[in-house]
């Protein structure tokens, strides 16, 4: 079963990176990390480190911050020969 899991999350990462970028899969599994976190408070009697509610929180503003921010410029022409993921969406415009 983790093997199977381990194959589909790494095939699944590539098409989610590219959908919905780098901030919001680092946020789903920094979330994930969390729920386990929850259900080994709850189910397995685990405790919790003490800073792990700062640096979630922490977390949380910092991606917030980076989503809300605009970007410090926009691409150029030379940019989509270093970019080639975006070379497909930027030429047909």
């Amino acid at each position: 079963m983790y093997v199977i899991c381990l194959f589909c999350m790494y095939s699944l990462v590539p098409t989610v990176y590219r959908m919905v970028g780098a901030t919001f899969l680092s946020m789903s599994l920094i979330t994930s990390n969390f729920y386990s976190l929850v259900v080994g408070l709850f189910f397995l009697d685990a405790h919790m480190p003490p800073f792990y509610p700062i640096a979630y929180a922490l977390v949380i503003v910092s991606v917030t911050t980076y989503s809300l921010a605009s970007p410090p410029s926009a691409l150029v022409n030379d940019d989509v020969e270093r970019n080639p993921i975006l070379n497909k969406s930027l030429s047909t415009t």
